[in-house]
């Protein structure tokens, strides 16, 4: 039985996603669910050309490549300085994982969390930014809001764990058509152990999946703590003066930063090309899968807190509430 399930998990690894496209839709999935309907009108006129706040997920990276927006490859993440478990040693005894905000972390202030601040800013209805440029906003903070909830873009070791090789479901290398490629540890954290919990517990269903983020949030396991997601001890504050009082970027990239140290970094073998160790198999995927899925349906919330708080009209301030 477990030889068939593995074998299915590197079947289907090309097929249920491709380069976290669908992770990030996931994220705009459930955040669509909690939109307020005079949020979902307005929005939708924003981002015409994209269509609606799930397309408007992936604009971002299809983006960052162009001329125009070069300079936006930074916004995606913040390299905090992280001493985690693979540090230890005889005189590096314990980890830490305090989010710093300087030079080295976000420099010139291109990260994430400043994205995030920039955007929610040009969105604000009372800012006064064009209909392009708030629309334009929408789609920003569509992307960045999934980002910052991964670990791994709020860490910098090794490019936020991309130049750490592993072993997964038996491979070094990714499936077709990208198997020219190493597995490495940030990628296994932005798609393929959220593909194997899809195929292997959810009928290999990306609806199904993302339903029950949504049935967890709105009635189930997540109900009793998910205010605290978008509850913010110092929100942000755009320029019209408007307390939008679920933003705090700063917050959500500590929270998110804390598995660095917790859970991200261990189970990982001997070095950063260790062949031996097989994420997959020996307890890695199992300790992290449910963290990777509470971390998507926090982004999915916190995305749409933030909408609803600045997107509509009337310019009301609004509280998601399954």
């Amino acid at each position: 039985m477990v030889l068939i399930a593995l074998a299915l998990v590197a079947s289907a690894a090309s097929s249920v996603s491709a380069w976290s496209f669908y992770q990030h839709r996931m994220v705009g999935a459930v955040a669509q669910h909690f939109l307020d309907p005079e949020t979902v009108s307005v929005l939708n006129t924003l981002i015409a050309d994209v269509g609606d706040i799930v397309n408007a997920t992936t604009w971002a990276d299809d983006v960052k490549s162009t001329a125009p927006y070069k300079w936006s490859a930074s916004s995606h993440y913040i390299d905090y300085e992280d001493i985690t478990p693979v540090d230890l040693n005889s005189t590096v005894t314990n980890v830490s994982c305090e989010p710093v905000f300087d030079e080295v972390s976000c420099p010139g202030g291109y990260c994430v969390t400043e994205a995030i601040k920039n955007y929610t800013n040009r969105a604000d209805i009372h800012t006064g930014y064009s209909t392009a440029l708030r629309g334009e906003a929408a789609k920003f903070l569509a992307h960045y809001v999934g980002d910052i909830s991964q670990p791994l873009h709020t860490c910098g070791k090794l490019a936020g764990g991309n130049g750490w090789l592993v072993k997964w479901n038996g491979s070094l290398f990714e499936p077709a058509p990208y198997s020219k490629y190493r597995h490495n540890l940030h990628f296994i954290w932005d798609q393929f152990m959220i593909d194997a919990d899809i195929l292997l517990n959810y009928n290999n269903s990306i609806a199904t999946y993302t339903q029950k983020i949504i049935d967890d949030i709105t009635t189930g396991i997540w109900n009793p703590e998910y205010h605290k997601w978008t509850h913010c001890d110092t929100p942000f504050t755009t320029a019209s003066g408007r307390v939008v009082r679920s933003a705090c970027p700063d917050e959500w990239s500590a929270d998110a930063n804390e598995f660095n140290c917790a859970t991200v970094w261990n189970r990982l073998g001997k070095n950063t090309n260790d062949t031996d160790v097989d994420l997959f198999t020996n307890g890695y995927y199992e300790a992290n899968k449910e963290i990777a899925r509470k971390q998507l349906a926090k982004a999915g919330l916190r995305l749409a807190t933030i909408l609803n708080s600045v997107i509509p009209n009337n310019g009301k301030l609004t509280r998601v509430n399954p």
